[in-house]
């Protein structure tokens, strides 16, 4: 099988496709070279610490392509023009066996199976769960997710004891102020942060900490199988609309 992929920032569900027995062969697109580059050495990493004794480690490649967010300047419309020019330049089509990854925007998904004409979809869920939609129906495949936590935070250059505020973080080489932390541990596909029950975070220091805690390890795990549980209804609804600051300022309280 060779798949076919966007490398967004959550790496989890595309190294557990990418370690099927199954995929021979990967192409990565991505908008930022340096990103797909480490996640393929942290991948063929992966791969020889778990598999080098069961198969070859799958041929990767990465090909460019522009940017698609609302980040990266400019309209919709003309970014989607720009995503269809370069994957027309590269002229490719591909085979029945083919298999498209679910990730990235769905314009990405779009232009990739109208372009190269996919007529295979992957998906990914969490539970964990992968389903391949084609012709001739659905396949599902389960019972193939074999990450540790530690190997989830490696894939995201984390680790336990920098998630435990442990250990130094860089760049700016401190520790992450992790003591409201009470555990941290895989559940199906998720990475679950359990935060301290006995915390008051109705004081406005505890929540800052909880929040900006939670903006260091989603700007490095991603939004997508990251799970935070708190006992605060303010910080759960804070946590439902995106990591947005709660709207009233004053509700923040004092520094304790």
């Amino acid at each position: 099988m060779h798949l076919h992929a966007i490398v967004g920032f959550s790496f989890t569900p595309l190294a557990s496709a990418m370690l099927l027995d199954q995929v021979k062969q990967v192409t990565l697109y991505c908008d930022d070279k340096q990103r797909a580059t480490k996640f393929k050495e942290k991948f063929e990493k992966l791969f020889r610490q778990k598999r080098k004794q069961i198969r070859r480690i799958p041929e990767v490649s990465i090909i460019t392509i522009p940017e698609l967010s609302e980040n990266s300047g400019g309209d919709i419309l003309s970014m989607s023009k720009s995503l269809f020019q370069r994957l027309e330049s590269i002229g490719s089509k591909v085979a029945k066996e083919d298999v498209i990854f679910y990730s990235g925007t769905p314009i990405h998904i779009f232009a990739l199976i109208r372009l190269f004409g996919f007529t295979q979809l992957m998906s990914f869920s969490n539970e964990p769960k992968i389903e391949i939609f084609g012709a001739n129906g659905v396949q599902t495949i389960e019972d193939f997710f074999d990450l540790s936590l530690g190997e989830v935070l490696d894939l995201h250059d984390l680790s336990e004891d920098i998630c435990y505020g442990k250990k130094n973080m860089p760049p700016k080489n401190k520790k992450w102020k992790a003591t409201i932390v009470k555990d941290i541990f895989l559940e199906g596909a998720n990475v679950v942060f359990q935060y301290d029950d006995s915390v008051d975070f109705q004081k406005g220091g505890k929540r800052r900490a909880f929040c900006e805690y939670v903006r260091n390890i989603e700007s490095y795990l991603g939004g997508y199988g990251v799970v935070h549980r708190v006992d605060n209804d303010m910080l759960t609804q804070w946590l439902s609309n995106t990591q947005s600051p709660p709207p009233l300022i004053d509700t923040w309280g004092e520094e304790e």
